[in-house]
């Protein structure tokens, strides 16, 4: 991975690395990279035996009773009518 990367990526992330750090980061990719080769040239055609259905116990889809808006939201610490009111995450 060429070093420009790594640091648009640790810029793109808010992170701050050293010179040796990123030449680190860079010799690892490169050996993800490899390994990445090697596992993409690997043959695995598989033949299953067995249909899904023959051991999945799938379950019907059934409405059932939920809660209420008023007892979802009754020990919120902060909230309006209809919904939790959270602090701003993000700018």
């Amino acid at each position: 991975m060429k070093l420009d990367e790594i640091k648009m990526s640790a810029d793109l992330s808010k992170l701050e690395f050293s010179e040796e750090e990123l030449l680190g980061f860079a010799s690892e990719f490169d050996e993800i990279d490899e390994v990445i080769k090697r596992v993409e040239g690997v043959s695995c055609d598989v033949e299953y035996k067995i249909p899904v259905k023959e051991y999945a116990d799938l379950k019907e889809d059934v409405v059932e009773p939920s809660y209420s808006r008023e007892e979802i939201l009754k020990n919120a610490p902060r909230k309006d009518s209809i919904s939790f009111i959270l602090p701003k995450v993000v700018e």
